[in-house]
């Protein structure tokens, strides 16, 4: 812990950071000033040890004596707590911001400094989210997060930001969201009213990736899905399993090249699955074990990745997808 940051490969950096960071219960102010020292070093993994170990240490003296002095690129600024978020305000500007727990939207967008700045916003478990609207003082915000924020809404009145990428789960409603026409990026875990996808999701925007979680599609199935044409990745968590016609929409999409599945979209086997030659990534998730998966190879002659992952307990059996896969790049590993 006494080296000098000068004398240390990143990785010895890196060790010394946490080392520091797992003392700062007992030893606070000696920990602080190892930190210190680190504060200005270039490596994204020391750096990042910097940012994460915040609440370990008073907000405010940490904020200033370390944080404020780290290079941004890279990194995600965290407040978990009022203190935290209160020591944020006096900070130089950071362009990707996450907020968890409550916090009034007009409290975050007071503690943000350099708001014309912000291009990533993750809103994490906050039931007082409400109202999405005082997110538009991020004239630049590309990527929002919005996750376990049951009251959150109004997604409709962010149609004048520059968004690209949408993550939601867990939130009061939806409405709003086809006036979203700027996505490239939507990732979806919301029951959607309506009887086609085109009914909810933004009809203008230029979709290139789509993730339907569970619970999403149960009223829509993917009628409409068709639509955007230019979906290149498809990930599907749905609890409701594919009919034929989901399968015919999926087929119609003409650049899908990397294709995601559920395991638990396969409880009989593949079922309607059409031949799929244009997809050639393949991603597998949460299998059990005993799925009847047999029938893929015919149906995805054109896969050269294929990435396995298992629910939490024994992995899925490498060998087998070897020999499923005999000339693809196969993966095998846990959620």
């Amino acid at each position: 812990l006494s080296g000098r940051p000068e004398g240390l490969t990143d990785a010895e950096a890196h060790g010394v950071a946490v080392a520091a960071s797992l003392l700062a219960t007992h030893e606070p102010a000696g920990a602080l000033a190892v930190l210190r020292r680190f504060r200005e070093h270039p490596s994204l993994d020391v750096r990042r040890q910097l940012v994460g170990t915040w609440e370990r240490f008073d907000a405010r003296e940490y904020a200033v004596e370390v944080l404020d002095h780290l290079v941004r690129t890279d990194l995600t600024l965290t407040c978990a707590t009022d203190a935290q978020r209160a020591a944020a305000a006096g900070l130089r500007p950071w362009h990707r911001w996450e907020f968890r727990g409550r916090h009034g939207l007009a409290d975050v967008t007071a503690a943000v400094t350099g708001p014309d700045g912000v291009e990533t916003l993750r809103l994490l478990y906050n039931p007082e989210a409400g109202d999405l609207g005082p997110l538009t003082a991020f004239p630049s915000l590309r990527r929002l997060v919005v996750i376990d924020c049951e009251s959150a809404h109004g997604f409709g009145r962010l149609a004048e930001l520059p968004l690209q990428q949408l993550v939601v789960g867990r939130v009061a409603d939806v409405d709003g969201l086809r006036r979203l026409d700027s996505l490239r990026l939507l990732s979806l875990t919301h029951a959607l009213t309506g009887t086609r996808l085109t009914d909810v999701l933004p009809a203008a925007a230029p979709l290139e990736f789509l993730f339907l979680g569970r619970g999403t599609t149960e009223g829509t199935g993917l009628r409409g899905l068709s639509h955007w044409a230019g979906l290149k990745v498809l990930s599907l968590s749905p609890t409701a399993p594919l009919t034929a016609d989901d399968w015919a929409e999926i087929a119609r999409l003409p650049l899908l090249t990397r294709l995601q599945l559920n395991a638990r979209l396969l409880p009989e086997g593949l079922g309607p699955m059409p031949v799929l030659p244009g997809i050639t990534e393949l991603r597998l998730a949460e299998l059990r074990g005993g799925e009847d998966l047999s029938a893929l190879p015919s149906r995805l002659p054109g896969v050269r990745v294929v990435d396995v992952r298992g629910v939490p307990g024994p992995r899925p059996d490498t060998a087998a997808f070897t020999a499923l896969f005999p000339g693809a790049e196969v993966t095998v590993g846990d959620r």
